[in-house]
């Protein structure tokens, strides 16, 4: 890879994971972190799992 793709990589990646620790000071238990304090709406909710979904069958190749 050229060195313009490692760069993009790495400042999404320290993105990720700054955004990750921020966003993780707005909960104040480990279970407020994994459901998003039910804040989530159910559409919201539902497409995080069709995608889920979606994407185990096709790395299985069904």
């Amino acid at each position: 890879m050229h060195w313009i793709n490692w760069a993009i990589v790495v400042v999404y990646l320290a993105y990720v994971v700054i955004d990750g620790i921020r966003k993780s000071k707005d909960t104040d238990s480990i279970s407020g972190y994994f459901v998003a304090n039910k804040s989530l709406a159910w559409w919201v909710v539902g497409l995080s799992v069709m995608a889920t979904q979606l994407s185990a069958v096709t790395m299985i190749g069904t």
